[in-house]
């Protein structure tokens, strides 16, 4: 196996030939993703993805219901303050760093350096792992003192201690199987976690068994054939005659010889990340801290929370289907921008933007009518101190209402982030959330300040959808215009083509070699490539030489023009031809 300076393996590994082979493979799946028609690639493909979205927000609103019906209303009320908290250690983090690692492995399969790509991959596991044993720590000792009953601290253990672990090697290997073209493993690995917690859950409870206990040791039960199944899927083994063709395998002899600076770089291209994951869940926390030790009557701090936590399922359930757009985007933008298919990047943009609005309008309305009959299923009936739930119900009718209304933007700072991940720039991915954090953190001291202790804190959740709708667009404005100048110049690109092979046919052959020099600097300009010139050649300025790839595009376009550019080549071929004549002996 041979190598460059390259530390982090982009473009400095080499791979074994079945790697390449299962790769070249993908690649062939993948190709008519830049051939067919955009509107009907989202169109077919839509239904898979937001399916796979869907199921995971579903079992987080059946896990609510199962909880919020079995439990007493003190430790309820501590569990939904514990929520975020739950998902922020045992979910986001495995999955931010899950789709940071991917990403990185994905541009190495498309290189075919498969070995840099299961790097990626081991050392992914290796930071779950750390991550995972501070989950546990705050399980163990901060978490468990909180609570009195023994079902509770079984409960609480199993989501900080034993969750993350079945996360590790389950929902966040989804990034993983996603980038090797495997949506379909995905759905059947949602199907199989949902067909046997719940079931196993309700048999639980049929003997008798506490609510909490039922559900914990269901979500043990499940993570077992999750873990089981992952094994034979992560590991590539056969398994009843049937061998898994993935492109990516754990192996731990790629730690060797372990880096902790690599380790590094994976957490530090994950933290943007981060940022995006737990964006929620921080607003969620803000709010629910502020009404905590305001000292309210106990009726008004209820129905804060339950609006809180309710609009927060009503949230993952509706960006589910933007989701849903969001990732049949990022394939096929994913394809083409690696192909320098502006122009089909352009439509991809424009169809799941007008796609994805039919279909938000559409969910808004339907949504909106049917809410108060969700919300009776949502909110428990059973808990003994719960105030009375018609009034819960009307009173978190109208916060259902804003969350439907405002989830229409929800695709648009999906799309964005999607966009600055495919060019790598994760530091924007995690500024772009900078507004909405601002507004989710200060809001709730405004509101007491203006309204007073019975402020609406639901409208933080649902208001803050509108102020990432509001920056996603504009940002999705800029990518609009800045694809069509790629598109313009990809279209040159074409051009010089179409001249290059009627340059062929002629014997001119310095004007041929000027076409193809003209073709060759127009391609390197596109892809951001430094260009080497002489004196007699295509002059770049040198800044232009040492920025960076957005900004060698933009000068390109702001510098010189297509024909610009043929018009220098052709006087100075003109002249070359001149001189020779001239220095003809007569």
């Amino acid at each position: 196996m041979s190598h460059n300076n390259s530390e982090f393996g982009s473009d400095g590994w080499t791979s074994d030939s079945d790697s390449s082979c299962q790769s070249a493979e993908i690649d062939q799946q993948m190709r008519h993703y830049g051939d067919q028609n955009i509107t009907l690639l989202l169109v077919q493909k839509f239904p898979m993805f937001a399916l796979i979205n869907i199921l995971p927000a579903l079992y987080m609103i059946c896990e609510f219901i199962f909880v919020a019906n079995f439990v007493d209303y003190e430790n309820l009320l501590k569990l939904m303050e514990l929520a975020p908290f739950i998902q922020i250690f045992s979910n986001q983090i495995q999955k931010a760093l899950a789709q940071t690692c991917a990403t990185l492995a994905n541009k190495n399969i498309l290189q075919q350096q498969i070995v840099a790509a299961t790097i990626y991959y081991a050392y992914f596991i290796v930071a779950c792992v750390l991550i995972n044993v501070v989950s546990i720590i705050i399980g163990l000792t901060l978490v468990s003192s909180l609570y009195s009953t023994s079902e509770a601290k079984l409960y609480i253990i199993v989501q900080f201690c034993i969750c993350p672990f079945i996360n590790t090697f389950g929902v966040a290997q989804h990034s993983f199987w996603k980038i090797e073209n495997r949506h379909a493993l995905i759905f059947a690995n949602q199907i199989v976690e949902f067909s046997v917690t719940f079931p196993v859950a309700l048999f639980l409870l049929q003997k008798k068994m506490t609510g909490l206990n039922a559900i914990a040791i269901a979500r043990i039960v499940a993570g077992v054939v999750q873990l089981i199944w992952s094994y034979f899927v992560v590991m590539r083994s056969p398994f009843l005659g049937v061998k898994y063709r993935g492109v990516l395998r754990l192996t731990f002899k790629r730690l060797s010889p372990f880096r902790p600076k690599f380790l590094i770089h994976v957490f530090t291209q994950a933290l943007p990340i981060m940022v995006i994951q737990v964006t929620d869940s921080i607003l969620y926390v803000t709010c629910t801290l502020k009404a905590k030790y305001q000292n309210l009557e106990t009726v008004v701090y209820q129905t804060k929370i339950f609006r809180i936590q309710i609009i927060w399922l009503i949230k993952y359930l509706l960006e589910a289907f933007h989701k849903g757009f969001a990732d049949v985007f990022e394939i096929i933008a994913n394809y083409n921008l690696n192909l320098k298919k502006f122009r089909r990047i352009i439509q991809v943009i424009s169809s799941s933007l007008v796609l994805d609005l039919i279909v938000g309008t559409i969910l808004t309305i339907i949504f909106t009518a049917a809410a108060k009959s969700i919300l009776r299923g949502v909110i428990p009936l059973g808990v003994p101190g719960l105030i009375d739930t018609d009034f819960q119900i009307q009173m978190t009718y109208n916060a259902a209402q804003y969350e439907a209304v405002a989830s229409i933007c929800l695709f648009w700072p999906l799309l964005v982030v999607t966009m600055l991940q495919l060019e790598n720039r994760n530091v924007i991915v995690a500024l772009v959330q900078i507004p909405k954090l601002i507004y989710g953190i200060s809001f709730p001291f405004v509101a007491d300040k203006l309204v007073g202790k019975n402020a609406p804190y639901f409208i933080v959740v649902a208001f803050g959808d509108a102020v990432s709708g509001v920056v996603g667009i504009l940002t999705i404005c800029y990518y609009i215009i800045r694809y069509k100048e790629l598109a313009r110049l990809e279209i040159m690109n074409e051009q010089v083509i179409e001249k290059q092979k009627l340059q062929a046919k002629s014997d001119d052959k310095p004007e041929q070699t000027a076409m193809v020099a003209v073709r060759q600097t127009i391609t390197k300009m596109m892809e951001g490539e430094q260009v080497e010139t002489r004196q007699s050649e295509l002059q770049v300025p040198v800044l232009f030489r040492q920025s960076n790839i957005s900004e060698r595009q933009d000068m390109l376009r702001q510098s010189m023009s297509f024909s610009a550019v043929v018009t220098q080549i052709n006087r100075e071929s003109m002249a070359r031809r001149q001189s020779s004549v001239a220095q003809e002996p007569k």
